[in-house]
């Protein structure tokens, strides 16, 4: 976080209208994170860039956008492997397409506030909110997609990267 604040100083030292963006990925990639027991680490990085924003922003805010969760982008459903089928937001689980980069854009630059629900901007006072639908939203994808979430949890457990029966419970990484 010294590094964030420090960039965030500079930009203002030289005039820089300053933009802050957690980028998309698909909710695969958010359940990589959770079956390797870093949830909680994934939502106090979080915390902190908005801590540090509102810290080293003066007079000027800053907006720390989030555009991960579990909603109508980030859950695009998978092709079958093999098959000709593409995503059209995403090539794969952590990069996304030029046409869902445009809507980031779109939404992190317009002059409304209006709720699209792609993006969210983080406040101290917004975040546990936004933090508590993700965790919601996580469980309606995962009653919605069984498939997926077996998938992360064989890979994770074929790479040792298996959390513990107590950090599995403190991330919610659900155990079968």
């Amino acid at each position: 976080m010294e590094l964030f604040g420090r960039l965030i100083r500079i930009a203002r030292e030289r005039g820089i209208e300053l933009h802050v963006a957690i980028l998309p990925v698909h909710a695969v990639q958010l359940e990589t994170i959770r079956a390797a027991g870093l949830w909680n680490v994934f939502e106090q990085w979080k915390r902190d860039l908005v801590r540090v924003a509102d810290l080293e922003s003066g007079t000027d805010e800053i907006p720390v956008w989030d555009f991960t969760g579990y909603g109508a982008y980030t859950c695009e459903r998978i092709p079958p492997e093999g098959g000709l089928q593409r995503m059209r937001y995403y090539r794969e689980a952590s990069h996304f397409t030029v046409e869902l980069g445009e809507q980031v854009l779109r939404r992190m630059l317009s002059d409304t506030n209006e709720d699209v629900g792609f993006g969210v901007r983080l406040t101290a006072k917004s975040l546990g909110a936004h933090l508590q639908r993700t965790r919601a939203n996580r469980a309606v994808w995962l009653r919605e997609n069984p498939g997926e979430t077996a998938w992360v949890r064989e890979l994770a457990q074929g790479a040792g990267h298996a959390p513990s029966p107590r950090t599995a419970r403190q991330s919610g990484v659900v155990q079968r």
